[in-house]
């Protein structure tokens, strides 16, 4: 396989596409969004922020991982090698047949149960290249001027 990428949603490594009734995944999904950032103001122009961020997926393919190893054989024969090559990727890791049987087809491969989810951190440095503040509300009039253009009701 080398270094080279695969996409693993087409190749139907847990016999999406094969097995009559098991439809191949989605690549799109809705997402719960949760996180906290902070972000400190060292001046008027320069911001320095760090945000960790958590979402929550409804699907249990995001590693293309849910229910158990499908036959290798079989995925070999209908989607080609790289099918099966990449459906059990444990030979690269280990070539001890006590480890190798928990790998076979039919053992669970994920939990199908527990949707996945993943948590990221930004770290950022920002500069203003063109700063001018807001102007204020005045709450008497509807009407503002700002930079030649009238805002208002």
């Amino acid at each position: 396989l080398g270094s080279k990428w695969y996409e693993l949603q087409p190749l139907g490594t847990e016999g999406q596409g094969i097995v009559a009734g098991k439809k191949t995944y989605s690549r799109t999904q809705l997402s719960i969004p949760a996180g906290i950032s902070i972000i400190y103001k060292s001046n008027s122009r320069v911001r320095i922020g760090f945000e960790i961020g958590y979402r929550k997926t409804f699907t249990d393919y995001l590693d293309d991982v849910s229910t158990i190893y499908f036959d290798e054989n079989i995925l070999v024969e209908q989607k080609g090698t790289v099918a099966g090559a990449v459906s059990n990727r444990t030979r690269e890791i280990t070539t001890d047949p006590d480890q190798l049987v928990y790998f076979q087809a039919g053992s669970q491969r994920g939990d199908p149960t527990d949707k996945d989810s993943y948590i990221f951190s930004v770290f950022s440095i920002n500069y203003l290249l063109n700063y001018e503040t807001c102007p204020t509300f005045n709450s008497k009039s509807l009407f503002r001027k700002y930079r030649g253009f009238k805002i208002g009701y």
